[in-house]
């Protein structure tokens, strides 16, 4: 343990993958630009990576931590104790979960592989699950190939295909089992954490809706809700200005909510709820549309 962690508390920004961490981040940091929030990636695996310490700020309510605390992003499974990450041995103050419907994640996850082929253009065990495994193709396509084929491009069959995994295999998806389980495991751990440290749920879909949604992080950090909606507005002018990095065009696609009914079909969607609806409730999702 490094001398300068030990001690040390963190807040966590808990979401499965491609559930909305990255905007959250991107909100707390501005709305807390005068409150000493650290500007920097909150991304605890970059941190590790690197060996770094992570930094600490006063900014979080002090009914909850009067000392400095960090604020990082985790996509792990709440492990039911107070340190989450042994590499960063920094004790949990409070977290932040955020969520969203499974549907649209799983959307996003596969409009997200364009940037993991990318970045593995060689590692056929990933094109032969992602791509024949999971999504039913006859074999992998090219790298050029599925950068430039977009949500509206990949045939319904292939699409249902993947719902269809997803279902039978207890809600994986490649590649993120290995770093959050699955989306139902991940997400229940941190509702049981919540019956132990101070936190706040936040659904994407509520925060696309309106931003005014997000002002439930008042509940842990020292800033304003008048601060939140101007960071809300701020990160929206900025997503929305043209970009020429292909891989923010990839990871900002599609923010919007349940636009998994216009690429499954209505049956694939209804064989998933079917067997999960129970579970989907209890994480605040009672009415999940079949159809448009």
């Amino acid at each position: 343990m490094n001398d300068q962690q030990e001690n040390k508390k963190v807040v966590w920004l808990a979401s499965y993958p491609k559930s909305g961490a990255t905007w959250t981040q991107g909100i707390i940091r501005r709305a807390g630009i005068h409150y000493g929030v650290p500007q920097g990636d909150f991304d605890v695996y970059k941190l590790i990576k690197s060996g770094g310490n992570p930094p600490t700020s006063k900014t979080i309510k002090s009914e909850i931590i009067e000392e400095r605390c960090a604020i990082l992003k985790t996509h792990r499974a709440w492990n039911g104790e107070r340190i989450l990450h042994s590499e960063i041995p920094f004790e949990m103050a409070a977290f932040v979960h955020i969520i969203r419907n499974p549907l649209d994640m799983l959307l996003s996850y596969i409009n997200f592989t364009r940037i993991q082929y990318k970045n593995q253009p060689t590692n056929s065990r990933f094109q032969r699950k992602l791509f024949m495994e999971f999504m039913g193709f006859e074999k992998p396509l090219t790298l050029d190939v599925w950068l430039d084929m977009d949500l509206e491009n990949i045939p319904k069959k292939n699409l249902d295909c993947a719902l269809k995994n997803f279902t039978k295999n207890n809600l994986q998806v490649p590649s993120l089992n290995l770093v959050g389980g699955n989306w139902l495991e991940f997400n229940l751990s941190w509702m049981k954490a919540a019956k132990k440290f101070p936190s706040v749920m936040i659904r994407y879909e509520d925060c696309i809706h309106s931003p005014s949604a997000y002002s439930a992080l008042t509940e842990i950090f020292k800033f304003s809700e008048e601060n939140i909606l101007d960071a809300a507005k701020y990160i929206e002018k900025a997503r929305k200005e043209k970009s020429s990095d292909q891989d923010k065009q990839v990871f900002y696609n599609k923010m919007s909510s349940y636009y998994y009914l216009d690429f499954f079909s209505s049956d694939f969607i209804g064989n998933f709820l079917q067997k999960y609806q129970k579970e989907i409730e209890l994480l605040g999702y009672p009415d999940l549309p079949t159809t448009k």
